[in-house]
């Protein structure tokens, strides 16, 4: 699952696959690929976070940001779509202006929003699973996978001629190459690529710091494959989300030594494998210039160049609206959507979403490892009422979100939590009360006050909006809880994944591998993206037991069977998945809003 900061400038993978510098990818999942896995992000402005899945979304704070997740979204071409108004109703997945490449102008500038300078631009490695990181390497690197707007994947023959399933014992899968494949040196695609994108993330080598181990953990050797260029990928036994990994696949001067991995390439571009390649970057000036790689061997791209300018993320839809920038992700700022709407060259697309914000709680320490506090805060939030404040304003919809694992409208989709966040304040009182907590305006337990704080980022105005709300009802049952506003550049470093927190606002993206996406976020405490610090060790065993069934049927009877045993913990408060909504500037084509389907690189371009 990835995680997110939201807010305008944010960028989700889905929504063109820029990612928003607040968001962060939950794991190795969806939209990254499809996007990252499992990072944080607060909602708009509040940063939304993907679990890495290489095949989804990011991280997004504050409720708005996407962090590619990631996890983004395997490259995939779009379909014939036309700019359409955003009106109440039912969103589509995919909404942007579509235009074939003939119609398209032989070059131009895309001038992108960079919240921030990427940590590091290996966006396999721990400080690099950022939106602001994708939003640089999806351009550049090739996808093994397309994704059409249903979420269906297919092989990107741009990388490979087949990649399937080796008949036998023990699970196998091989990926024939195809021979064009070259970095941007030209050195040809292979191998060493794989095995060193295994070794540097499969967690046998404690000095390489990666986002995740889920996946390579179990693969027992890599050895050429019996077609002519084709790899062979083995593991320990059967491991259904295989197509979630090796994206990005890194090339050796990435993973070769720990040093390489972690650090090289904190202040420049790794090698690229895709249309795009890394030209400049300067970090005292927040820019990263991306141009034509002339080693692509796929469709030419039509833009000639990508810039990515930093820009605070307050400051971001104002920007948009003085032509700064021609793209804003406008997640679920109220304010952004009418600044973008003023820019009288642009357009608004809105479709269906992955991103959902929520309020993650520590349970490990302080009033929130009190699981009748959880519970409480649970029935106390009007969910309903913050939906209603993101969505109406704008004309759009959303969904109350009522599972860990997967979103509304996923295949699988079940509201586990439905009763635990039914709103009902004299229910939540009644909990209180029978844990001991009491008092008039702020309930007391052994004489501590019943207070929370809420670490949000710094100067996100939707970040605080949704700590104000959630405070209100809060107080009306006895809670009292206050805004802890902390750096944006530090929340997670500094206090989110060393759980230096009570509870925090971001937002995860789903992704279409929930169990990759979500297994480093609640199988294991010991996990760095396990923020809420839930313990179950029944979880462990159902993730192992989920990720080896090839039945999707039965996989996703088990994805629900943790999903009601994290219930019982109510480590996070689910809030609301919000819509991709995103401002374009008129004439820039195959670029905008979408759900599933990646934003194909080599198709954006500005209309003739």
């Amino acid at each position: 699952m990835a995680v997110s900061v939201s807010g305008p400038g944010a960028h989700h993978h889905g929504s063109g696959g820029i990612g928003c510098g607040r968001c962060r990818p939950r794991h190795r999942g969806h939209r990254l690929q499809c996007p990252p896995r499992r990072r944080m992000i607060p909602p708009t402005a509040a940063h939304t976070i993907r679990r890495k899945s290489m095949n989804t979304t990011t991280k997004t704070l504050g409720g708005g940001l996407v962090l590619l997740l990631a996890v983004s979204l395997a490259g995939c071409s779009p379909g014939t779509r036309e700019a359409r108004p955003t009106t109440a109703g039912e969103l589509p997945t995919t909404d942007y202006d579509a235009a074939e490449p003939a119609e398209l102008k032989d070059g131009g500038s895309l001038t992108l929003p960079l919240e921030s300078f990427p940590d590091n631009f290996n966006f396999s490695q721990l400080d690099g699973y950022t939106g602001d990181t994708a939003s640089v390497i999806y351009p550049t690197t090739v996808r093994l996978f397309n994704v059409d707007d249903s979420g269906q994947r297919s092989v990107n023959p741009d990388f490979a001629t087949s990649i399937e399933r080796v008949p036998g014992e023990p699970f196998t899968i091989e990926y024939a190459l195809n021979p064009k494949a070259v970095w941007e040196d030209g050195t040809p695609i292979g191998l060493a690529d794989f095995v060193g994108t295994w070794q540097s993330q499969n967690g046998s080598n404690p000095d390489y710091l990666p986002v995740a181990t889920t996946g390579y953990d179990r693969i027992t050797q890599i050895t050429a494959g019996e077609k002519p260029n084709s790899v062979r990928v083995v593991f320990d036994r059967v491991y259904a989300s295989w197509q979630a990994l090796f994206f990005p696949l890194l090339p050796p001067a990435v993973t070769a030594t720990p040093t390489a991995f972690n650090e090289t390439f904190r202040t420049q571009g790794p090698p690229s494998s895709g249309p795009f390649r890394v030209a400049e970057s300067t970090p005292d000036k927040l820019t990263v210039r991306l141009v034509r790689n002339e080693r692509w061997w796929g469709a030419p791209p039509r833009l000639s160049e990508i810039v990515l300018r930093g820009v605070d993320q307050s400051a971001s839809a104002q920007a948009y609206a003085n032509k700064e920038f021609d793209v804003l992700d406008i997640a679920s700022s109220v304010d952004a959507f009418k600044t973008a709407q003023s820019r009288a060259d642009g357009q608004v697309f809105a479709s269906k979403g992955l991103p959902w914000t929520h309020l993650t709680l520590n349970t490990a320490t302080g009033p929130l490892a009190d699981l009748a506090v959880r519970q409480a805060i649970g029935k106390a939030i009007n969910r309903e009422q913050i939906l209603r404040s993101v969505v109406e304003p704008m004309g759009l919809t959303g969904s109350l979100v009522e599972n860990y694992l997967y979103v509304p409208g996923q295949k699988g989709y079940q509201p586990n939590g439905k009763e635990a966040l039914s709103y009902d304040p004299e229910a939540a009182r009644k909990i209180l009360d029978r844990a001991g907590y009491t008092g008039e305006k702020v309930r007391s337990k052994d004489g501590v006050p019943l207070k929370i704080d809420i670490t949000i980022p710094a100067g996100i105005a939707t970040s605080r909006q949704r700590v104000d709300q959630i405070a209100a009802d809060l107080a009306e049952v006895g809670i009292q809880a206050v805004a802890n506003e902390v750096p944006t550049s530090g929340l997670f470093k500094d206090f989110v994944t060393p759980r230096q927190f009570s509870s925090t606002i971001f937002s995860y993206s789903g992704g279409l591998d929930p169990i990759v996406e979500s297994r480093d976020s609640y199988a294991s405490v010991e996990s760095p993206q396990n923020y809420s610090g839930v313990d179950d060790p029944r979880l462990a065993v159902l993730f192992e037991r989920a990720e080896g069934e090839e039945d999707p049927e039965v996989q996703r009877a088990t994805i629900n069977e943790i999903d009601r045993n994290l219930w019982e913990s109510l480590p996070i408060i689910p809030l609301f998945q919000r819509p991709t909504v995103v401002g374009v500037t008129k004439g820039l084509a195959n670029f905008g809003a979408t759900q599933f389907e990646p934003t194909d690189w080599t198709r954006v371009g500005w209309r003739k």
